[in-house]
């Protein structure tokens, strides 16, 4: 029988990174094939993943508004592919307990390990930022895998673990830092659980804005958008703000070339206006394409993978500002020098 792997954790974690790192040591001479689920309508990781089946569920989460979507994408593989492992990679506002209980009704598969990648290095900053959400998810996982370790000071190191063990005291917490994964560093057959939900669970809700926004650089008039009813976790009749977080997640298209100055005003804006993520992949003045990739105030770009991009000039920003803006004023928030401090 096919064995699924579950690995989840917060708007950037790092789920990919470690799926890409398992994939030559665990994965090894297995047919594998990845369910990619991303908040918004593009998905930019899929391309990572060079020779392996990927099947994209965007523009919702699996844990409710894709529930249907992931049954029949893991049987569709099943039937067409027959592999011995599906990764399913969850989106970042995911509940990984309940998607952990849709996968144990799925006849065709296995459920093999349930993991949850947390970015060690900002623990305690999304425990306060994110809240119950992400403090529910830790107690409740059974696999946690520690991701940013490489610089983090061995008694920073051992605070954060010290932390996850008052929180959850019967999870297994593995640190080895990502160049040194091994086939074995995440044994199979973790993903079982026996624990109850708690009967009331705040979520994270996401709004998804229908249509791409184009960043152009001259003044066009302003256009508002309205988000659309997709809810992420959210029943009929229920107020987000009282069950955890509202997010809002659009997608900007840059249709000209960035100078090195964008980027630095970019990274600049978006934590001053609520952005929790972003990531895309934006082409630059000399011809080259860069990868863009933000999660809580850290910003990291990188050459743009040749063949991979599967979305050139789109940035997809996922944050907690509910405003209604026009292209020009995502321009001026994103790609302008902010104001000089007073400081």
């Amino acid at each position: 029988m096919t064995k699924l792997d579950i690995y989840g954790g917060l708007l950037g974690a790092g789920k990919t990174t470690l799926i890409k790192a398992m994939l030559p040591c665990a994965y090894r001479g297995k047919k594998t094939a990845v369910i990619e689920n991303e908040i918004g309508r593009v998905n930019l990781d899929a391309g990572e993943f060079s020779g392996i089946t990927v099947r994209p569920l965007t523009a919702g989460c699996v844990c409710c508004t894709l529930k249907g979507d992931l049954v029949a994408a893991v049987r569709e593989l099943v039937l067409t592919e027959a592999p011995e492992y599906i990764v399913m990679e969850a989106s970042g506002a995911a509940d990984l307990d309940a998607i952990r209980r849709i996968c144990e009704e799925i006849d065709e598969v296995s459920l093999n390990r349930c993991i949850m990648v947390v970015n060690a290095r900002k623990i305690r900053k999304l425990m306060t930022v994110v809240g119950e959400f992400y403090r529910i998810q830790l107690r409740e996982a059974t696999e946690i895998y520690l991701n940013f370790t490489e610089n983090l000071p061995g008694e920073e190191l051992i605070a954060v673990k010290q932390l996850l063990r008052e929180l959850n005291p019967d999870a297994r917490v593995i640190d080895t830092p990502l160049a040194q994964v091994r086939a074995d560093s995440i044994p199979e057959g973790s993903g079982h659980h026996d624990r109850e939900p708690a009967s009331s669970r705040p979520t994270l809700a996401v709004l998804d804005q229908e249509r791409p926004f184009n960043l152009v650089p001259n003044d066009r008039p302003a256009r508002a958008f309205g988000w659309s009813s997709s809810k992420i976790g959210v029943g009929p009749g229920s107020r987000p703000a009282d069950h955890g977080k509202t997010l809002y997640t659009a997608t900007i298209k840059v249709s000209a070339p960035l100078i090195e100055n964008q980027l630095k005003d970019l990274r600049q804006n978006l934590e001053r206006n609520g952005i929790w993520r972003a990531k895309g992949f934006v082409t630059m003045s000399d011809g080259t394409t860069k990868k863009i990739d933000y999660a809580f105030g850290d910003f990291f770009t990188s050459p743009g993978i040749p063949g991979a991009v599967s979305a050139p000039g789109e940035i997809v920003l996922i944050g907690e500002s509910p405003q209604v803006l026009s292209e020009k004023e995502l321009e001026r928030r994103f790609l302008e020098s902010p104001p000089p401090s007073n400081e």
